[in-house]
């Protein structure tokens, strides 16, 4: 049982803490000081974390920061075995490397099974837990009242011992916390506790533990997450619980005043919710399971390795979740903003290089260029030179994009953008559709980017030009769906368009997860980098936030 020096003083407040005082979007925690904090962030190891856990996580690494105090990771693998899995507990980790949070220490809820389980049968032998019965099919309905408030702790004390061994008579039981009938008040509950939350009345006694079912745990039997949790932070020394608005923080300090500890200040905060997205876990983890996502860093999910893979940077994806602040109330999330903040980060750092889709693609010969110059050496970006320069392949033939070719008129003067401006002076058309074939055009020797002039992106028409596959995605379901909903009845099966092209030989130096911007198609993350020539690189499309991207609304783009 921890017990900490409540009559040491408290050290004067930081100058980074005093710096954020006025800071309403994170209120100040009851009780908090500087040097004596302490929070956890607790992440079961059964999924990904998405973008909610990570909002959380930031919110608590905030605070640490903040009272100069101690950040711990919890793997929590109480709960349900069946749920968990060891691969999770390392991308976990990385997920926390990504984010740049580095935990004072990282824990597991395991280790402490062995104290939980003295913990429950300190409250059976006080009349504050008993054991019930747990019928499969009722066992999770609203509605279903304990049969067996009135067993004596003697016999509860003897049938959780069962359990505990995996006794084949104790698999028939759970344990259940005395807090409280429906509707009693603070006079009429056990052990003037104190009266317990909405949520722990709809249970009628909520399950603290039960046996592991077909897939035994680290022991027969294991605590569940709404016991575990207070028992364990007030062991590992936590101060303050950061708490969402789907936990019972009246609960957690019933458990914990029960037991005789110390209570850890417990601050219940209002949870993200996504725009436009109603996935929970147990739906992704139907979508997974189902193939029907590309894995839990498929990019249409809302994991944090979902949204690095289809491009957000760290910086804007930190910056935006600390700017919601810290409330009671639901934030909400604006898929747009979020993608808008991400574009404005990377406009000033993406290297830019061209690409023509390859469907439809025009020839167009370039007469009077400066004999023998084939490559030029132009900014990787026109604003920002510590990019660096690239190579720029120039010819007497280009490519350009089959939309760009038929808007061209004849005796229009066109630029071809980082190189120089042509006159076109011929236009070929099939005589049927009427569909631009190819353009000749000749070089203007003086060069002068006026705004009224059409800007045409471009490639020189040469054999080690790279094949690209772009990939947009979009909204992985059609419709917004229930908590109990199957998530494959809305599948959205044209949630995946791609568009064959082809790039900038300068292409293949990049490398997997490079961020780049090909210009007037958007930015791009590479997810295969270069392996040959008849193998495209593929590029994921970075949302901007304004709409639909110019590539896939092509209707030569093809849906997966």
């Amino acid at each position: 049982m921890l017990r900490r020096d409540s009559a040491a003083a408290a050290p004067s407040p930081s100058p980074a803490l005093r710096e954020t005082k006025a800071n309403t979007a994170y209120p100040r925690l009851r009780g908090a000081a500087p040097g004596r904090f302490a929070t956890v962030f607790r992440a079961a190891p059964s999924s990904f974390l998405d973008l909610c856990q990570t909002k959380s996580l930031i919110n608590c690494a905030y605070y640490s920061d903040q009272y100069e105090g101690r950040l711990i990771v919890r793997i929590d693998d109480s709960g349900d075995p069946s749920l968990l899995d060891a691969k999770f507990d390392a991308a976990i980790l990385q997920d926390l490397k990504l984010l740049g949070v580095t935990p004072d220490a990282v824990t597991r809820t395991s280790d402490y099974f062995v104290r939980c389980e003295q913990m429950a049968e300190r409250l059976i032998m006080t009349g504050r837990a008993y054991i019930d019965l747990i019928p499969d099919d009722v066992a999770s309905i609203d509605g279903y009242v304990p049969s067996c408030r009135g067993r004596p702790p003697a016999e509860s004390l003897h049938l959780f011992q069962l359990l505990c061994v995996g006794h084949p008579e104790g698999k028939r039981y759970c344990l259940r916390a005395r807090s409280g009938l429906p509707g009693a008040g603070a006079s009429e509950q056990p052990h003037g506790l104190g009266s317990c939350s909405p949520s722990v009345r709809r249970q009628h006694d909520p399950i603290i533990y039960q046996h592991g079912r077909d897939e035994p745990h680290y022991r027969q039997a294991y605590p569940t997450p709404v016991f575990a949790a207070p028992v364990v932070d007030a062991f590992e020394g936590v101060t303050h619980a950061l708490l969402t608005t789907d936990d019972d923080d009246l609960f957690y300090t019933w458990v914990q005043r029960a037991l005789g500890m110390l209570p850890v200040v417990a601050s219940t905060f209002g949870k993200v919710e996504l725009s436009e997205s109603a996935l929970t876990q147990h739906h992704m983890h139907e979508l997974v399971a189902r193939k029907a996502a590309l894995g839990w860093d498929d990019p249409r999910l809302p994991t944090l390795r979902g949204l690095v893979r289809r491009g957000m940077s760290m910086a804007p994806l930190r910056a935006h979740l600390l700017s919601l602040g810290a409330s009671r109330r639901a934030t909400q999330v604006k898929w747009e903003s979020l993608w808008s903040a991400n574009r404005k980060f990377l406009e000033p750092l993406a290297p830019r290089y061209m690409a023509v889709r390859r469907d439809g693609c025009v020839c167009m010969t370039v007469a009077r260029a400066p004999p023998g110059v084939t490559t030029l050496s132009v900014p990787m970006h026109p604003r920002n030179e510590a990019l660096g320069t690239r190579t720029l392949h120039v010819g007497d033939c280009v490519l350009l994009d089959a939309q760009d070719a038929e808007s061209i008129e004849e005796g229009e003067e066109v630029t071809l953008l980082r190189w120089t401006s042509v006159l076109v002076t011929c236009i070929q058309r099939e005589c049927t559709r009427g569909a631009t074939q190819s353009l000749s055009s000749e070089y203007l020797p003086i060069f002068k980017f006026l705004k009224r002039k059409r800007a045409v992106t471009w490639l020189a028409n040469r054999p080690d030009l790279v094949p690209l596959k772009l990939v947009e995605f979009g909204p992985i379901l059609t419709r917004a769906i229930g908590l109990e909903d199957s998530a494959m009845a809305a599948y959205n099966r044209q949630s995946v368009h791609c568009v064959d092209a082809l790039g900038d030989p300068e292409l293949r130096l990049l490398k997997a997860n490079d961020l780049i911007q090909l210009e007037r198609l958007g930015f791009f993350r590479v997810d295969t980098p270069y392996k040959g020539p008849h193998e495209p690189m593929v590029l994921f499309m970075v949302p901007d936030g304004k709409g639909k991207s110019k590539h896939c609304s092509s209707p030569t783009s093809s849906v997966l």
